[in-house]
């Protein structure tokens, strides 16, 4: 099943708190990472594809990639920058800390996880 994009905040919220697991995992050509259909959904809804590369390419950098359990977060600040960042723990510091000068993306900010290079909702944590 596939969602159409759409900016409604609260329709995407609504769509994304439902998955809960995956019934399959999904990935790039070639790439590094697979993702769950509930990060499926949000690319589809949010457009955001991107963001799934984004991620995917920083698992070549040995310090991120070696990391078995990370947090990603992608969030717009007071002055329309984008920072999307990864950090282990809620209390650890940032390894990576990218700024994004544009971006079309719905929410204002996003969080989910990868865990051993598979992307998921945190409800499907």
């Amino acid at each position: 099943m596939g969602y159409s994009r759409t900016n409604n905040k609260a329709e995407i919220e609504s769509l994304l708190c439902q998955f809960h697991g995956t019934q399959y995992y999904h990935s790039n050509l070639g790439g590094r990472c697979l993702y769950t259909d509930g990060i499926k959904a949000m690319a589809e809804l949010c457009g955001a594809f991107w963001l799934l590369d984004a991620v995917e390419s920083h698992q070549y950098n040995p310090e991120v990639g070696s990391v078995y359990f990370q947090i990603w977060n992608l969030k717009k600040t007071e002055t329309g920058v984008w920072v999307l960042s990864m950090r282990t723990d809620d209390d650890q510091p940032f390894i990576v800390f990218q700024e994004i000068s544009y971006s079309d993306f719905p929410l204002n900010e996003f969080e989910f996880y990868t865990i051993h290079q598979i992307m998921l909702l945190k409800n499907e944590y």
